[in-house]
């Protein structure tokens, strides 16, 4: 790892622009236990593509400092804690460029496969991830490594399914997508 990156976290002017509905109610979902770790030399993703060194370097950071979300390119780095969906919408609403950037996140369901296609993301390494959040993916060709595939994603409680991956389950258009997560988001505050 180079030393001169630098690793930061979304500053006050981000977070304000990001958080006009303050509160966002965190859906994380089950955590997923039992993962051989971090595979040496890169993993592979199902059409045998070696993940990239910047994206081994974003995965092995998400599991050695405990991050849910890791986002890299070059110098810059993005990491957080929030559970669910939260950061992937607060990125989108702050509007930077994050095109190229690889992205390491312990769960992946189809609303948040959408809103990489969105942020443009090249390349995703998910702990978990869904059946509907991998064609998502091959869809709109971001390369993909996982650790474990489920068909669906399960609520915090594991009593359902996510609220969020089902609110977009039949959908096909990321922006589309996008919006139906944010009136999702905000139908949990009323």
């Amino acid at each position: 790892m180079r030393s001169s990156r630098t690793s930061r976290r979304l500053n006050k002017h981000e977070q304000k622009c990001a958080s006009s509905d303050s509160g966002w109610r965190d859906f994380w979902l089950k955590r997923y236990t039992g993962r051989g770790g971090v595979l040496q030399g890169g993993a592979e993703s199902e059409d045998g593509m070696r993940e990239s060194k910047e994206l081994q370097e974003a995965y092995e950071l998400m599991v050695k400092e405990g991050y849910s979300l890791v986002l890299k390119k070059d110098d810059d780095l993005i990491t957080g804690h929030e559970r669910g969906i939260k950061m992937l919408l607060m990125l989108l609403q702050i509007g930077n460029d994050y095109s190229g950037h690889v992205a390491a996140d312990k769960v992946v369901g189809k609303g948040a496969a959408f809103l990489y296609v969105l942020l443009k993301i090249k390349e995703i390494h998910a702990g978990v991830i869904s059946e509907p959040a991998l064609a998502v993916l091959k869809e709109n060709g971001i390369e993909t490594v996982y650790d474990e595939l489920v068909p669906m994603i399960r609520n915090r409680d594991n009593t359902g399914f996510c609220p969020m991956e089902q609110a977009v389950l039949d959908e096909t258009d990321p922006q589309a997508a996008f919006r139906k997560l944010l009136e999702k988001t905000r139908s949990f505050h009323n």
